[in-house]
């Protein structure tokens, strides 16, 4: 079972799963927390830890030893990718059940957000999940695509979807995001996205102001 930091409300009516990037962990992610909250009063954020661990520190839901930034928009690598996260999907979906098991909500009183390649892990257990999660935000991430592991047609969900990318990203080039919405539509997925001007790979204020208005459109 995944574990990681979290906050509860002293009433809980939704959750939001916050999954890190590479060699990040679950409390990288809770920094934004603090912010969300005070719009979200009756939210629980839950940041679990990946189950592996790269060569230097931190966490990782899948290996990137091979990567490199050309390789981030590359169709053949990113099909890799998606094969390699099989495994944590799964391990992310049991922890997320585990939870509503535990606080009583249902499906649709969740959310799933990741940045990085934790953006890949929150798409992919998003739209594969049996039933319809309330919505996914996909921050700087790495692009699920369809291809030969994963294809449009083992989409069981249309999700709402919000997806961030920095302007400036050095790291997954910002092309990722026209690839990301490109992919999607294959799935019947059209998501919202939003290139941040000034940002490289991170979340700033303009990222969490786009969080707040788009959970806000859909609640």
């Amino acid at each position: 079972m995944l574990s990681g930091p979290f906050s509860i409300p002293e009433k809980t009516q939704r959750a939001m799963f916050l999954f890190h990037g590479y060699g990040a962990s679950g409390d990288d992610l809770m920094g934004i927390v603090p912010i969300l909250s005070k719009t979200f009063k009756n939210m629980a954020f839950f940041a679990p830890n990946a189950p592996k661990k790269p060569p230097f520190s931190g966490y990782e839901w899948f290996s990137l030893d091979d990567f490199t930034s050309p390789n981030a928009v590359s169709l053949t690598y990113l099909d890799q990718l998606v094969k390699r996260a099989q495994t944590s999907c799964e391990l992310a979906r049991s922890y997320i059940e585990h939870i509503q098991k535990s606080y009583q909500l249902s499906s649709k009183d969740i959310i799933l957000a990741g940045f990085s390649q934790g953006g890949l892990i929150a798409q992919y257990t998003a739209l594969t999940h049996s039933e319809p999660f309330q919505a996914v935000l996909s921050l700087s991430s790495v692009p699920l695509v369809f291809d030969k592991t994963l294809s449009a047609e083992h989409i069981k969900q249309h999700l709402p979807i919000l997806l961030t990318h920095g302007a400036n990203d050095t790291v997954i080039p910002p092309l990722a995001l026209q690839l990301s919405t490109r992919e999607l539509a294959k799935a019947k997925q059209y998501p919202a996205p939003h290139l941040i001007p000034d940002l490289d790979h991170g979340i700033n204020d303009v990222c969490l102001e786009q969080i707040i208005h788009f959970l806000k459109t859909i609640s």
